[in-house]
This record gives structure tokens, C-alpha cells and sequence, in this order.
């Protein structure tokens, strides 16, 4: 994440505002814990939410429930310049300025050299103001090393430091560290919210929102990059390929020929978000039988597979993309789901 050039106040995104407005009371109240988890849909604003609250955190006169933007603190956060913030990311998150070495700029795990300097960071004390804010995000790209550094901070946190731990996949952090958090499960928007943000932030029409929303698979964070970048025919055309897969009406290897320049971890979320609306949109009876217990199977090992490459785990992504599109094909496309 891009963390210099921000605007004066950061705000959540607008189907997180009661969630905000409850932390900024507790805040406001002395009543913060010292770790939160939030957790929930990919591209639906938990960033943003961490960075506003990071934010507020930090500020020295908040408004409103939110940072002022005329403190000291809020100009240097503005200008990326905060000391008493540390934003941790994977390297392939970061602007590309930050790094270094090639073969950093490609890593997707937070780095146990990364968490060590974030605990070392927790330790400290606040240059600016009374406390210091360390997000991690997303953490649950961390591998076990990492989160077993983690976990001692967690137990004997420092007494002006705050965490904030942003996760897509619960079943991504250990349950040692969640249990040493206080869970906060942020809403994705309903469709009416969604469109109606995405069409005042990229300033389209409904005709072409509405598509985008769909190959974004409902994120309007998601939809407004894609657009942005001139992706959204190209995701679309993936995720119907692979929705046809699964209805017997693609072969392997025309969903291969779209998906070859495509990341292990985009395949692995893609996947999993269309099996699951398989299994949904499955009557009870199939839902029972041999093809309901494929998809629930198929779904396990695609999701022990997600957190395998979030931890670090680099497979070969040709054999496993085609192990997994022919399963699919041999188990769940032989009969199309009513």
C-alpha cells in the first residue's frame, strides 16, 4: 500500500462507518484493546478502515471520531513521514522504491525479518505523540516463523502500542493469535451499496458497473481497480471459463490457455469462490451425494492450498492448476448444478 500523498483525513468506506464510529468510541473511551483482528472479504475496505484508525490513533486532536488533518501527527501521516506508524506488508505489496533486491519485490509473505522489526519497533517510544501503531496487512500472508514471533508480543504487548492485524482468511491466522485479539468482522457492502459506490468513484454508468462488480465477484474495491487497469474483460473471461468448467461446458485445457499468466493466488481465490457458489446453488439431495462430497473436497484441498502459497509455499503452478481443473472436470462437471 501506497502510504504517502494521503488525503488530510482518512475515512472507512461507507458500509463500515457504524463499525468505525463503535472503535472510535471505545477509543475515545480508554476501552481499546491493545491487538485487533479485522477480518473480512477480499477488496471490501479493511485497509482503508486500518488506515483511518491508525490515523486517529495517532492524531493529537480527533474530530468527530476521526483524525483531524492539522495536527502535527496527521501532516507527517499524510506525507508518509509518521514514525510512530509501521505499515507491514509482503514486498510485492510495496511500491516498488521500497525494495531493494529483485527477488524480494516478488514475495507475498510478510517476512519473519519483517515481524522481528515490528516488535522491535512495539518496544519503542512514541516520537509524535502517545502511542505507536503497527498494521499488519495482510496477516495472514505470515508463515509460521512469523507468527511465532508474533505470538510473544501478542502475550506481553507494550503498553502504548497498538496492533492491527488485517486478514482476508480466518483460517489463515493460527488460533493462537486470535485468541490474543479482539475480533472485529468488517461487512462487505450489499449490491445496492456497492453499485452505487463504485459508480461515484469511477464515474460510470450502471450498464458498466454492473458487469465489473460481477468479475470482481462483488468487491467494489476489486471492481474499481480492475477498471482502473484495464482488467476487467480479461477477469471476467477467466471466471466464466472456469464457472463453465465446473458445468461441463469447458475442457481443461481452454481454461488452462486463460489462466497460464494469471498467480497461483488468484487461480486458488477464483476457484474457491466459484465452488463455493456451486455448492449454494446445489439442491439438498446433490448436495449429498457423490458430486456435493467432490465440491466439499475439492474446496478443502484448494483452500490448504491458498494457505500453503500465503505462508511462502512456491508449487509448481502448472501442475497444480491443471491437478485441480481436472478434478473439477472428472468430479463436478458431469453434471450441470440445477
Amino acid at each position: 500500500m501506497k502510504l504517502d500523498e494521503l488525503d488530510a483525513v482518512s475515512m472507512p468506506l461507507p458500509w463500515h462507518e457504524a463499525a468505525f464510529a463503535r472503535v472510535a468510541a471505545e477509543h475515545a473511551a480508554g476501552q481499546l484493546p491493545h491487538a485487533l483482528l479485522l477480518q473480512g472479504a477480499p477488496g471490501t475496505g479493511k485497509t482503508a478502515f486500518a488506515l483511518a484508525l491508525a490515523r486517529l490513533l495517532l492524531c493529537a486532536a480527533p474530530r468527530d471520531g476521526r483524525n483531524c488533518g492539522a495536527c502535527h501527527g496527521c501532516e507527517l501521516a499524510a506525507a508518509g513521514n509518521n514514525g510512530d506508524l509501521l505499515w507491514v506488508q509482503p514486498d510485492a505489496l510495496a511500491p516498488a522504491s521500497t525494495t531493494k533486491k529483485k527477488e524480494e519485490r516478488k514475495s507475498r509473505v510478510i517476512r519473519i525479518e519483517q515481524v522481528r522489526a515490528a516488535i522491535a519497533f512495539s518496544h519503542g517510544t512514541a516520537a509524535f505523540g502517545a502511542r505507536q501503531v503497527v498494521v499488519f496487512a495482510p496477516a495472514d500472508s505470515m508463515n509460521v516463523n512469523g507468527y511465532n514471533a508474533l505470538l510473544k508480543s501478542l502475550e506481553e504487548p507494550a503498553g502504548d502500542t497498538v496492533l492491527l492485524l488485517v486478514c482476508d482468511h480466518m483460517h489463515g491466522v493460527p488460533a493462537t493469535i486470535r485468541s490474543r485479539c479482539r475480533l472485529l468482522r468488517l461487512p462487505a457492502p450489499d449490491s445496492a451499496t456497492a453499485l452505487a459506490w463504485l459508480q461515484a468513484q469511477a464515474g460510470v454508468e450502471t450498464a458498466q458497473a454492473q458487469p465489473l462488480l460481477e468479475a470482481a465477484d462483488g468487491s467494489p474495491v476489486l471492481a474499481a481497480r480492475l477498471l482502473q487497469e484495464g482488467q476487467a474483460q480479461d477477469v471476467a473471461g477467466r471466471r466464466l471459463a472456469l464457472r463453465a468448467l465446473l458445468q461441463g461446458q469447458a475442457s481443461t485445457t481452454q481454461v488452462w490457455d486463460l489462466w497460464r499468466e494469471c498467480e497461483t493466488a488468484e487461480f486458488l481465490q477464483q476457484l474457491t469462490g466459484e465452488v463455493r457458489a456451486m455448492l449454494r446453488a446445489m439442491p439438498a439431495q446433490r448436495l449429498a451425494g457423490a458430486q456435493g462430497r467432490a465440491a466439499f473436497a475439492i474446496l478443502d484441498e484448494a483452500m490448504n492450498l491458498q494457505r500453503a502459497v500465503s505462508a511462502g509455499a512456491n508449487p509448481g503452478k502448472q501442475l497444480l492448476v491443471d491437478g485441480l481443473l481436472a478434478k473439477c472436470h472428472r468430479q463436478l462437471g458431469s453434471t450441470t448444478v440445477g
